[in-house]
């Protein structure tokens, strides 16, 4: 797809950012997002970062607080208390090993362990990580429902809370490029080829 200025010689970019939204993205959300395209007659629209709440309850298993870090384990603590709130139970790997402490601790105590902490058995974090991607996709395809009906090309960036999901970015444009109109490139290879090696030292140019 290629873009180009109007006959009249403009070009409007309709940019959206922040809508940091949970899997079920809020109606209202929607509703405002088609006004702003039928207000504006976009050219183009250009996500600018945050479009995943990846901190929301519903990524507590998978959530980074940096990248590299292990997928869950350092969860903040309003999402823990949200979490509370909304009644979503953390699934992470190790539960079954607290779990199985849990129920030694009481059997040492002469209690008979209840079958919720003998029968744990929690997803593995490849399980929870393939839910995480279903729920991010789902998300983007709701939000961007407006801009693919309209048939309005489309741009996107990242911000510091769409990983946080657990799903990095790469996965995320790939999700993206799903749907009609996504003007993301595939990214480059990040491999250095062998003129940006210096073999003598093993040093990039």
């Amino acid at each position: 797809m290629t873009l180009r200025f109007n006959e009249d010689g403009t070009f409007r970019v309709l940019q959206m950012a922040d809508i940091q939204d949970k899997p079920e993205v809020n109606r209202d959300t929607i509703r405002l997002i088609e006004a702003a395209i039928r207000e504006t007659k976009p050219d183009l629209v250009v996500l600018t970062g945050d479009q995943i709440r990846g901190y929301d309850p519903a990524y507590i298993d998978t959530f980074l607080r940096r990248r590299g870090e292990k997928p869950g384990a350092r969860v903040r603590l309003i999402t823990e208390i949200e979490a509370r709130v909304y009644g979503v139970k953390r699934r992470y790997p190790e539960a079954a090993e607290l779990a199985e402490r849990m129920a030694d601790r009481l059997e040492d105590r002469g209690h008979t362990a209840p079958a919720v902490l003998t029968n744990a058995e929690p997803p593995s974090i490849d399980e929870l990580m393939a839910e995480s991607a279903g729920k991010v996709r789902r998300t983007i395809q709701a939000f961007l429902q407006p801009v693919v009906d309209a048939g309005v090309p489309f741009a996107v960036t990242y911000g510091n809370h769409d990983f946080q999901c657990g799903i990095l970015p790469d996965e995320q444009d790939d999700m993206y490029r799903e749907l009609p109109c996504c003007m993301n490139p595939v990214a480059p290879s990040a491999r250095p080829t062998a003129d940006a090696v210096d073999t003598a030292d093993g040093l990039s140019r």
